[in-house]
């Protein structure tokens, strides 16, 4: 008889008495956070039963109650069961027996040895809900004998007098022995040799050497066991003074046997495994409580999934924990590339890791099938891998000598969790698939045992990706043990994430023909019905297009043929990297997926065109696809890259016909396949990605496709030579990552384009020319006939780019010269020499030249703006006239006047006869913005001895026609101030009102403050300045030197800043304002800070998360500024602790700024204010932060709160602390429950 329906049956005979004893001990382990339990229903020290309402309640940590009402059958009549149930429910909302008011009950819990209806349920449900009682929960006979079986065996044996196992401490030796050959698990046997833990041992060792409790945790398969018990014979091995046992868990009292075992001067290590599974660890751990240290060591594995359960086993001192990794891929890459196997390749490394998915013993496996094979491919079906790893083990376990074990392995793989306590969703999925519900637990639980399943959270998980992939691919396609077309009928619309997660896995790890064979006609079946609902479609066939290639076509064919072409005047082929990651096109992504099937890949690409042929604004999302899809790769070299060869004849066919489209998308795409090297992103285990570059290979067959290319490219030059050029010119500048053999190969093509199509008239072709030599030259590849184009291909406006691009690698070949200083000296003196004008036509050539060259978009990014300024330089100071007519054209064109001049103007300030000759020269040009600036900066340049009040007028007139976007270096007119008072004032008057009423941006550089200063008593003017600059330059004061000096002048400019800083902001960055920490060198700085703080109490509206603005003032401080604010600090707390904003605030302040206080000021914080509610108020552990990985952020909170706790009780409030105490208790419990609903959550998770 099943264990199950033993239970069962033993619940059913069970008397009343013992019944409710039953459940009242399983619901208090079940709810073990609450205040408080009375069993009303049953007389103390007796079994026996007295009349009570309710039978028991228990007092929960929110202060509100949970009834328990138990029932028999036996004290039932047939057929009265209901009333009795409704009887027990009105006795419970009876507000005069229980005494308490029905609003504070939270929970009746009705627990009966029977069953219901589900219209029963409803009737009590209805019952429950009509009189506010928040929940009714019905402990059935089907849901105790199901608790009991999988998580409270010990009830078991304590009341229905039922042992499912027993228990026994034996020898490492017979764990082992037991553990590998009763079928155990997967895992690999305990006896194997010890590999790749030397660090981990290492750890274990020491910590049995300094610890008398030690816990190894990690997850399923990664070798706890394994480790622990190594640990332990290399401890005996140095401690010969100890004996060491294992524990088999049978369930059976083991005390006596440790009093037995263990003489209490004997010295002994006890190992068990699977603690938290092992219900009388709490015996093991009261037995070493009587014993000295060092007398009985206790070595536990617990899966860190479970870890939490200890937390709450009342050791004296928590055991000290080792978490255990499993094995990471370069450890089992380690493993195959050494002896016996010595696989070196990285693409068979890979491979093997794809497939063991972490678990060594398939790895080994994998790497001898690859050497026996020599073939890459033949890792594609490795069913009989497989079959090999898990043949034996199910052909020996008796448990899986009934196929109801394998099928529910197998549902347990597709759906990856099942809540087995949830009758509705389980009773549903068991009908569907013809099993029983006894028979589903039995399994699960005997599943577990083996280790193949998780059971936790009242659901159950298959433990590894590996495992789920075989039982999947076994019950459902393999063995067909289930039906594939009943899974895909009833769950595909709710579960498709499920389908792609366990159907592709199962195809790429045993091959695709194997897959197709079996699940073709279900997919067929169902896609017939779905085919006409383009949303379901497309989610179907995005999962199964490869099962259904025809007919995922014919789909898109017939969607296409009814949408009209439109006449296109230009076509549209460039996208952005990020283009189409979110939205990509469903018709354009499903035909992508048919680019790596050969035989199907020119229909799926004639498709695509057709598609936007019709839809031309998807072209970029179809030129996206083909670089990407179609890039070379290893596997297409394998297969003489027949994929890319097709295409590029396909595409070419069409050119051949005139068909535009393809003419555009050939010149968008060739780009791209004349690269020498290819990047590629692939999918590795887990959530890694593998990222790598692939060099191409000229073989024969990469040579036929550049060939096709280039040829191509030849023909439709003369059509569109635009285009056509930058294809060459992108190809051109490939370098450095070219591969020599290659470029050789295509200079051959390269010449005959060169030589066809381009014109040495044209500055850009002489350029491609030019610069394609050098890189030649870099890789060592000399060609005669591309030697000779070079003297062909050199026009003035190429010499003359070369004189005014200030390129180091380029001009090498002039300059050998390693010293910058030198080469820039030697290059102005090029400059200055070659480009000087004796007429204005020649001046006229130049620019024409110039401007052509400044007009190539490919060279925009160059500056010439030195060069040209040295040209006019030089010019001006050898021919007025020349130098004249250079510097109005200059000034007035509407391009070049955005050319800095600066070189040009300083000779012009500095040199009396410069001066004479251009100065007026230049005033009388009409004003512009360019014309303006060099006035501006000619002044700022005049010797101090000149300045006049001609000058003078001319700055005020300059002044007052800035532009809007300038920079002015304000102390660089220094001279100017010293002749005239309030010049100054008058200068930055205009400057702020330009700023202020025109919406200008005029910044006043560096250091303006402490200059200004010195020039005016005017301190409102610089308040004034001040804030405009802040807003206005983001580098402003950045060390806030200049803040201090106006501060030191008007202290109460603090609260204007803070005014102005919160005027139209809502929420205020602190790392902006890191200048206010200057705060701390004013000698007011106390007074200060609490009028800032309560202008942040009124502006700022800070709700938890991120830092209050407040921190700006304390941080980036000296040690000096540090014992400022702590002393500060804990005044503030002093004065201000009934000011529940303000000690929010200052608590923000010590959480992120001055943690190292926080101890000390949460200490003065009680000892001056133990009001409850306004502890509340204070956000003492925050809200919020950064995590990773799998971190339960509610542990933290919780580790944070009892922080907190320890700070309070080491306090000496006494009887005071008592409501804190208890309110940030219950903050703990409720982050503990918080931390086990995210446990929960990441156990569900099917994401690894």
């Amino acid at each position: 008889m099943a264990r199950l329906q033993q239970i069962e049956n033993r619940l059913k005979d069970i008397n009343e008495v013992v019944f409710q004893e039953l459940c009242d001990c399983y619901l208090a382990l079940r709810n073990s956070s609450y205040k408080a339990f009375i069993r009303s229903g049953s007389q103390t020290g007796k079994q026996k039963t007295v009349k009570g309402t309710p039978d028991s309640f228990f007092v929960l940590p929110n202060g509100r109650y949970l009834f328990v009402e138990v029932t028999t059958v036996g004290n039932t009549r047939k057929g009265q069961l209901l009333k009795k149930l409704i009887d027990d429910i009105k006795k419970c909302l009876n507000e005069e027996k229980t005494g308490i008011l029905n609003k504070y009950i939270q929970e009746i819990v009705l627990c009966f040895n029977s069953k219901l209806k589900t219209n029963e349920v409803e009737i009590l449900n209805k019952l429950v809900k009509d009189a506010g009682v928040y929940k009714l929960t019905l402990v059935t006979l089907n849901e105790l004998a199901t608790q009991i079986h999988l998580r409270y065996r010990h009830l078991a044996k304590e009341y229905l007098n039922l042992s499912l196992d027993t228990g026994q401490l034996v020898s490492l030796e017979k764990f082992i022995h037991n553990y590998n050959n009763k079928g155990q698990s997967l895992a690999t046997p305990l006896d194997n040799k010890f590999v790749h833990r030397e660090t981990e041992l290492k750890a274990v060792i020491d910590s049995f050497e300094r610890n008398d409790l030690v816990i190894l945790t990690g997850s399923p398969g990664v070798g706890k066991s394994k480790l622990a018990l190594e640990g332990i014979n290399s401890f005996l091995k140095t401690n010969l003074d100890y004996n060491a046992y294992a524990v088999l868990d049978k369930n059976y009292d083991i005390f006596e046997d440790l009093t037995q075992y263990f003489e209490p001067n004997s010295k002994n290590i006890v190992f068990i495994d699977d603690a938290n599974r092992y219900d009388r660890l709490a015996q093991i751990v009261g037995f070493t409580k009587g014993l000295e240290n060092g007398k009985l060591k206790v070595v536990l594995t617990v899966r860190d999934y479970a870890l939490n359960q200890l937390k709450d086993f009342p050791f004296d001192n928590f055991p000290h924990v080792i978490s255990i990794s499993g094995f990471t891929d370069e450890q089992l890459t380690d493993i195959i590339k050494n002896k016996p196997f010595d696989i070196t390749n990285s693409r068979y490394q890979k491979e093997i890791l794809r497939i063991a998915d972490g678990n060594p013993r398939l790895a080994i496996m994998t790497a001898k099938l690859a050497l026996e094979k020599n073939n890459i491919y033949a890792l594609q079906d490795v069913s009989d891998l497989f079959d090999q790893y898990f043949s034996s083990f199910i052909k020996d376990n008796k448990y899986f000598a009934k196929s109801e074990v394998l099928k529910v392995l197998g549902l347990i793989a597709f759906f990856n969790t099942l809540p087995y306590d949830d009758d509705k969703v389980l009773d549903s999925l068991l009908r569907k698939f013809k099993l029983d519900k006894n028979s589903f637990i039995d399994s699960i639980d005997k599943l577990e045992q083996l280790e193949l399943i998780e059971i936790q959270f009242e659901h159950v998980k298959i433990s590894e990706q590996n495992l789920a992939t075989y039982f999947f691919y076994k019950v459902f396609i393999k063995d067909a043990l289930l039906s594939f077309q009943d899974l895909l009928i009833s769950y595909f619309e709710t579960n498709i994430g499920r389908f792609r997660d366990t159907v592709i896995p199962a195809n790429n790890t045993f091959g695709y023909r194997n897959v197709i064979d079996k699940i073709r006609s279900p997919l067929k079946i169902y896609w017939n019905t779905i085919q006409s609902d383009e949303d379901k479609a497309f989610k179907f066939l995005h999962i199964f297009w490869a099962y259904l290639l025809n007919e995922s076509l014919e789909f898109v064919l017939v969607a296409i043929n009814p949408l009209d072409v439109l006449p296109i005047i230009e076509y549209n082929t460039q996208y952005k990297t990020n283009d189409f990651t979110s939205n990509k096109n469903s018709y354009l992504e499903l035909l992508s997926r048919f680019y790596s099937v050969p035989n199907h890949l020119q229909e799926a690409v004639e498709l695509s065109f057709e598609y936007v042929r019709r839809k031309p604004k998807h072209l970029p999302e179809l030129i996206k696809n083909i670089d990407g899809y179609f890039a070379f790769d290893i596997e297409d070299e394998d297969f003489s890259f027949i994929r890319q060869q097709n295409l590029f004849d396909f595409i070419i066919g069409k050119i051949n016909q005139e068909d535009e489209l393809y003419v555009h998308a050939f010149i968008a795409i060739s780009q791209n396949f004349l690269r020498y090297q290819f990047n590629y992103t692939r999918n590795g285990r887990g959530n890694t990605i593998y990222i790598g570059r692939y060099p191409l290979p000229l073989t024969s067959s990469i040579q036929a496709i550049r060939t096709k290319i280039w040829q191509t490219l030849d023909y439709l030059f003369p059509y569109y030579p635009n285009e056509c050029f930058k294809v060459v010119y992108n190809y051109s500048q490939r370098s450095p990552d070219v591969i020599e053999s290659i470029m050789v190969y295509d200079l051959e093509y390269f010449l005959i384009i060169i030589s066809k199509h381009f014109s040495s008239e044209s500055f850009k072709h002489c350029f491609l020319v030019q610069e394609y030599a050098r890189w030649l030259k870099r890789n060592g590849i000399n060609n005669s006939h591309y030697i000779n184009l070079l003297h062909q291909f050199n026009n003035p406006a190429y010499q003359m780019f070369t004189k005014i691009d200030r390129n180091r690698f380029r001009d090498k070949d002039d300059y050998e010269l390693n010293d910058y200083e030198e080469y820039e000296r030697l290059k102005e003196e090029e400059i200055r020499n070659y480009f000087l004008f004796s007429t204005r036509e020649q001046f006229d050539s130049f620019v024409q030249s110039f401007l052509q060259i400044e007009d190539w978009e490919e060279l925009r990014h160059s500056d010439f703006n030195q060069s040209l300024d040295l040209i006019i330089d030089e010019n001006i100071k050898q021919n007025t006239s020349i130098g004249q007519y250079i510097l109005y054209y200059i000034l007035t064109h509407d391009r070049l006047r955005n050319y800095q001049l600066s070189q040009t103007i300083l000779s012009i300030a500095t040199s009396s006869i410069l001066k004479e000759k251009f100065w007026h020269f230049i005033k009388a040009i009409p004003v512009n913005e360019a014309i303006n600036s060099c006035i501006i900066n000619f002044l700022s340049c005049l010797p101090e001895e000149e300045v006049n009040e001609e000058y003078i007028s001319d700055l005020e007139d300059a002044i007052n026609n800035i532009g809007p976007n300038q920079y002015i270096r304000i102390a660089a007119f220094d001279k100017f101030f010293k002749l005239r008072n309030n010049l100054f004032d008058n200068i930055l008057n205009i400057i702020l009102n330009k700023n202020e009423n025109e919406n200008f941006k005029i910044k006043l550089g560096r250091n303006f403050f402490e200059f200004a200063v010195n020039y005016t008593q005017n301190i409102n003017l610089l308040k004034k300045a001040y804030l405009q600059q802040d807003l206005i330059n983001n580098l402003f004061d950045y060390k806030g030197e200049e803040l201090l000096l106006i501060l030191n002048k008007d202290n109460t400019f603090l609260k204007d800043y803070l005014e102005f800083i919160f005027k139209d902001q809502v929420h205020v960055k602190t790392s902006e304002y890191k200048s206010l920490h200057i705060i701390w060198q004013l000698s007011d700085y106390s007074n200060l800070l609490d009028e800032a703080i309560g202008i942040i109490c009124k502006k700022d509206p800070y709700v938890g998360f991120g830092e209050n603005f407040a921190n700006a003032f304390f941080q980036n401080l000296s040690e000096e500024d540090k014992s400022k604010a702590d002393f500060y600090i804990l005044h503030f707390i002093e004065k201000y602790n009934n000011y529940r904003r303000k000690m929010k605030i200052i608590f923000d302040v010590l959480r992120h700024s001055r943690k190292e206080l926080f101890d000390t000021a949460f200490q003065k914080y009680i000892s001056t204010n133990q009001n409850l509610e306004n502890f509340k108020k204070i956000s003492w552990i925050g809200n919020g932060g950064v995590y990773n990985g799998d971190i339960i952020i509610a542990d933290i909170h919780a580790a944070e709160w009892i922080r907190i706790l320890n700070l309070i009780e080491k306090s000496s409030l006494g009887i005071k602390a008592i409501p804190l105490k208890r309110y940030v208790q219950e903050l703990i419990d409720a982050e503990k429950k918080s931390a086990n609903w995210e446990r929960k959550n990441k156990f569900l998770d099917d994401r690894d």
